[in-house]
């Protein structure tokens, strides 16, 4: 009865030789159970923004069909700038992409990340872009026409 009552509060195998047609049952249940999770999750495994996508998963980033070769941490600052979805202080940004709070590196880091960021996405055709907050922060923002994209 042990066995049973692990699979179905989460185990995932719990089998033996002899196994009996209710803990057959019950152990089916888990994978059906683990795999429609999975499913859900695949909903937040992949971000977007204008015609950048990004897949946590696979850490790809793509500008429309067009690869983005991403560090790590270019990836981690996407990724935490389009879940926020609004101005991040460079203070934030340290916290959450390089775990640090050591103000030598907010000016410099982040400063150097920004700017490779704004020369990768436009450099294959991106619509977005990493905006300058004024004396605050950054925030990532869509270009609207052609001439935006001097900027």
């Amino acid at each position: 009865m042990t066995r049973i009552t692990a699979l179905s509060l989460g185990a995932d195998i719990c089998l033996k030789k002899d196994i009996q047609a209710v803990e057959l049952i019950a152990l089916i249940k888990a994978i059906i159970r683990r795999r429609e999770l999975e499913i859900e999750d695949r909903g937040v495994d992949e971000l977007s923004f204008g015609d950048l996508r990004l897949c946590r998963s696979e850490h790809t980033a793509f500008s429309g069909d067009k690869p983005l070769g991403l560090t790590p941490n270019e990836f981690d600052f996407l990724i935490y700038m389009m879940e926020q979805g609004r101005a991040v202080t460079k203070e934030e940004l340290l916290l959450e992409v390089w775990k640090t709070d050591d103000s030598y590196l907010l000016v410099n880091v982040t400063g150097d990340l920004v700017k490779r960021l704004r020369k990768k996405p436009r450099k294959v055709g991106s619509n977005v872009y990493v905006a300058a907050v004024w004396g605050y922060g950054y925030r990532l923002e869509q270009r609207t026409s052609d001439i935006d994209k001097s900027a």
